[in-house]
């Protein structure tokens, strides 16, 4: 029998919880209608900034935003100090800086791309805000333009800019596989491009440029490639190597100098800066991985001067460094910091008719995102960067081939002090391994042995577990025939080059079962 007063009880109980819920509701909406504030992993953050939020997590941390109707508002300035676009003469001496954190005009959160026109006025994009800001040669704010989305005069991550001899802005729009051209004000003209590897496509558009008859060129990181273009862009010719068999590997920027000569930083694997001329015909290159003169961790940006000279930002290595045309070492500058003179994550670089440099600097992003001004002091984070690199063994590699069924995976790791050379060789189909060596040698071709892989049972070992592991380290000690007596650094600039391979020796096939070529990994440890 159910009791009257308990059923009046539950009904009030029921009524009072639907009032108080309505009335949260309505307080939240309140509040969500004057000032939102979130951080960078919320769901409005996902819609407030250019990247998806999985992607925007590993840029833009601790970022607190409060946004006013408009959307924008003041962020928390964790770089007290720091500016994100530095201005130098042509010796690396600082002439000005600017560009705080933040959302609001003049400010950034992810400067990436720079450029300069005729007239002195710099472009620089954000790839977090998704915009084009401009600014007068001395960094007072004038415009900007741009949004998230995928239409005309929208970004998803927009990279490198270049101007054309009329001051129209090109933009590689790397998310949308887009190349979008503007004028001056940041008015749309035109765009090109769609996700592909054909003519005129694009995976991940990163550089652009513009030669003097104002034709467009473009680099591609993911679809390693040079694509050149009319001014409104019909596709007009492609390159995608040094020369026959000797491929880009991972493109970031290109530029043009005032010959027509064509410069791209091949970054990440291959660490050069390659030559060409207009029509994609190989001139020169230069450049290896390193922290030495002349060797590059992740080259990004490149810009050239009136008198040839080639400017490259050498982010890892967070410098700046000049050669002549030809490639020659002249200088370098820049260290690790958040003062005006240092950098933190240097990406791209622009040149004005006076000489002037101006390179954009993506701030506490990547793999500084966890830092501070203060924990990086005297910080060298460039010591566990370390070049990686493959081989694939097998019979059909030998000079002569072999018929066999024994194949073998080779990885190798430097470390980016050069000190030592540290392999693993996992081998299926074979049981007994009599030796192995690292030989100098083109494909197809045999050479002399120059590192013997089983030499020193201390150091390289040779294990049979699901067929036979070789693993070990080779120093400048280990080194023989004509590499003995000479630095560990010659053998690395070999395997660079893709002048070593390895051989596998086993009592049935003395002379060699397996065999393969050293080539730089898909992707070396980094950014």
């Amino acid at each position: 029998m159910k009791n009257p007063k308990l059923e009046n009880l539950d009904i009030n109980l029921k009524l009072v919880v639907i009032l108080m819920s309505l009335t949260l509701m309505l307080s939240s909406l309140s509040i969500l209608s004057s000032q939102s504030i979130y951080s960078q992993t919320s769901e409005d953050a996902k819609s407030r900034n250019c990247k998806d939020n999985k992607v925007q997590s590993l840029h833009v941390r601790n970022v607190l935003v409060e946004n006013d109707a408009d959307g924008e508002g003041p962020v928390t300035d964790d770089l007290p100090g720091f500016h994100y676009v530095k201005k130098f003469d042509s010796n690396g001496t600082l002439i000005s800086a600017w560009g705080t954190k933040g959302t609001g005009p003049g400010q950034f959160l992810h400067a990436h791309g720079i450029t300069v026109d005729s007239n002195g006025y710099v472009y620089v994009s954000d790839a977090e805000k998704c915009n084009i800001q401009k600014f007068d040669s001395e960094g007072n704010f004038i415009t900007m333009w741009g949004s998230k989305g995928k239409g005309q005069g929208q970004f998803f991550q927009p990279e490198s800019m270049a101007v054309d001899s009329k001051g129209n802005i090109f933009v590689a729009d790397y998310a949308n596989q887009h190349i979008q051209k503007f004028d001056s004000e940041g008015n749309f003209i035109t765009m090109w491009g769609s996700k592909g590897t054909g003519e005129g496509q694009f995976i991940k558009p990163w550089g652009v440029a513009v030669d003097s008859n104002n034709n467009v060129y473009t680099s591609d990181q993911d679809n390693p490639e040079v694509q050149k273009f009319s001014n409104d862009g019909k596709f007009l010719t492609k390159w995608n190597s040094y020369s026959p068999g000797r491929l880009f590997v991972h493109l970031h920027d290109i530029t043009v100098d005032s010959n027509d000569s064509v410069y791209v930083t091949d970054g990440r694997n291959n660490s050069r800066v390659a030559k060409f001329d207009n029509q994609g015909n190989f001139i020169a290159q230069w450049g290896a991985f390193g922290s030495g003169n002349g060797r590059f961790i992740e080259d990004h940006g490149i810009a050239t001067d009136k008198s040839g000279n080639v400017y490259v930002v050498d982010t890892r290595n967070v410098r700046i460094q000049k050669f002549n045309s030809e490639g020659d070492f002249v200088t370098n500058w820049g260290t690790l910091g958040c003062q005006d003179d240092q950098f933190l994550i240097p990406h791209d670089i622009a040149i004005d008719s006076s000489g002037n440099i101006y390179v954009s600097d993506s701030g506490k992003v990547h793999f500084l995102a966890g830092d501070t001004c203060q924990s990086l002091e005297g910080k060298n984070w460039t010591t566990t960067i370390r070049k990686i690199y493959d081989s694939t063994l097998s019979g059909d590699k030998q000079v002569p081939p072999v018929e066999t069924d024994v194949i073998g995976q080779m990885s190798i790791t430097v470390p980016r002090s050069e000190s030592e050379i540290k392999y693993k060789i996992n081998i299926t189909g074979a049981s007994n391994i009599t030796s192995a060596y690292m030989h100098m040698g083109k494909d197809g071709e045999d050479g002399e042995a120059v590192a013997d892989l089983l030499m020193d049972s201390k150091k390289n070992k040779m294990e049979k577990q699901t067929g036979v592991v070789i693993r070990g380290e080779v120093l400048d000690s280990d080194l023989i025939g004509s590499m003995n007596g000479k630095p560990l650094q010659d053998l690395i600039n070999a395997i660079t080059d893709g002048q070593i391979y390895v051989s596998v020796n086993t009592p049935t096939h003395p002379k060699g079962e397996i065999r393969g070529h050293v080539e730089v990994a898909a992707k070396s440890l980094g950014e």
